[in-house]
């Protein structure tokens, strides 16, 4: 069954430091308290370690399907013990702040 998740953070930063973050998707476990690991095996695929329902550990491999600095990450897997559903990460500016 596919699990939607709906998160956001708030960032004090310059997008494109944000994006340059993000874009190493070997940081994500600091980012998702449910990704275990992710390891880089090439320009557009990677491996997955994730907390599944249950307490259980799911693997797989994905594809990097989108990776637009203005904009989002996306991904969708490739083989693995779980089928996973595409998942993008998207980065916005906040508006400012109101100033009292």
């Amino acid at each position: 069954m596919a699990q939607n998740v709906h998160e956001s953070i708030e960032v004090q930063a310059p997008l494109q430091d944000v994006f340059t973050y993000w874009s190493n998707l070997e940081h994500f476990p600091a980012i998702m308290s449910n990704v275990e690991e992710v390891r880089v095996i090439d320009n557009e695929t990677s491996h997955w370690r994730v907390k599944g329902p249950l307490g259980k550990t799911a693997e797989f491999d994905a594809r990097t399907t989108e990776m637009s600095p203005e904009n989002s990450i996306g991904w969708n897997s490739v083989e693995g013990e779980v089928d996973t559903p595409p998942a993008r990460c998207t980065s916005r500016r906040s508006p400012p702040a109101p100033r009292a």
